[in-house]
């Protein structure tokens, strides 16, 4: 979601409106469907520079080195939880959360009420996914083997795939589907001349018990890294290369679905619901950026052009959001822009809640935003 996007140029009609003091952020409006921006509640008043915010049910999930809080809008501490972890990094589904600590062991599972349990892995975290029903799958690692294993929310333990490094290659993504019972991985393998990907699907349902070891099937995108894979509903699995996006249908057994080439270079992609987003890096006079969306089908749903060099890249009801930490732009799915503005200071994440509603994360704040 980091990296590249929008700007556009309105030559003529300019209408230009200072708004002072609302939120510490002052905007410059062009052609705009958001006439004003008024600050609604002031989640937290300091933020320290450790931490990351994740957008979490009705506030914000809060996660650092020493711990994780969930807060509401309201800015009410709704549970914290404390521990030490050297590299925390989490997942969430719905009111399901994982945070584990990659490159190490720790592993804790929390929903709306706080931590369900926490437990230990026997080998070194490299990535992780969550289903909505709690289910965790874990890439792991040692000095021969790669290991995924799935636990239930208790760190039950439910399945394992292992592979050898030289023989199956290096893990580079896993994925979960919503219900918790299919699984995908994308390997690198390399013969010592070219690389490939391999992405891989296995099923722990009954369909998947008839099946030697879960294995359902398994594709190869020749000369291509793919290192990033995600289900985008329980059926439909995205897959990003460096010139394509692969859908795969995962219904029964594994088929390509669809498949969308990209010609210019990638800048940035992402997933939010059933919509992908390729963010392509075009320099020329009128833009440097393009933004394309497209549906769980593989159809193209919206298309933004930008100047603006970004931070994060968000979409959110059918409009874009494009921000670098000091400028921020929205667009609809047609490429319109509707609004356009300045922070006064530095701006790490924005969080949609809805349509002209976000959670802006600044560095002395957190704080919820409507825009009219």
């Amino acid at each position: 979601m980091h990296r590249s996007m929008l700007k556009k140029l309105i030559i003529t009609g300019l209408i230009i409106v200072t708004i002072g003091a609302i939120v510490g952020i002052s905007y410059v409006i062009k052609y705009s469907n958001y006439k004003e921006v008024e600050a609604i509640n002031l989640i937290e008043e300091r933020v320290y520079g450790t931490l990351d915010y994740e957008r979490y049910l009705n506030g914000v999930m809060k996660v650092g080195r020493d711990g994780a809080s969930y807060i509401d809008r309201k800015g009410n501490i709704v549970w914290a939880q404390a521990f030490l972890i050297n590299n925390p990094t989490v997942r969430i589904r719905e009111d399901k959360v994982v945070i584990v600590d990659k490159k190490g062991h720790q592993v804790f599972v929390f929903n709306e009420k706080g931590k369900v349990s926490d437990f230990k892995v026997p080998y070194t975290i490299i990535d992780i996914s969550i289903g909505k029903n709690s289910v965790v799958a874990i890439a792991m690692e040692d000095k021969l083997y790669n290991y995924v294993h799935l636990y239930d929310s208790l760190g039950g333990f439910i399945a394992e795939s292992k592979t050898r490094m030289e023989i199956d290659g290096l893990p580079l993504s896993i994925a979960i589907s919503q219900d918790g019972s299919k699984l995908a991985t994308s390997y690198l393998h390399t013969d010592g001349t070219k690389i490939n990907s391999r992405i891989t699907f296995y099923r722990f349902d009954d369909i998947g018990k008839n099946h030697i070891d879960n294995f359902l099937g398994s594709f190869t995108v020749e000369d291509r890294l793919v290192p990033q894979i995600e289900f985008i509903n329980n059926n439909t699995l995205v897959a990003f290369s460096d010139n394509k996006v692969i859908l795969y249908d995962a219904y029964y057994i594994p088929a390509i679905k669809e498949e969308i080439p990209v010609e210019e270079k990638i800048a940035a992609v992402f997933v939010k619901g059933e919509y992908i987003g390729v963010v392509n890096d075009v320099p020329s006079e009128t833009q440097t950026y393009k933004v394309h969306i497209y549906d769980s089908e593989g159809r193209l749903s919206g298309e933004v052009n930008t100047n603006l060099e970004f931070k994060e890249v968000l979409v959110n009801e059918k409009e874009v959001i494009i921000h670098n930490g000091y400028r921020w732009e929205i667009y609809n799915f047609r490429g319109k822009l509707k609004y356009e503005g300045e922070f006064q200071e530095e701006v790490k994440r924005i969080l949609p809640i809805k349509k002209g509603k976000h959670i802006i994360v600044s560095e002395s704040k957190v704080e919820e935003i409507t825009l009219k």
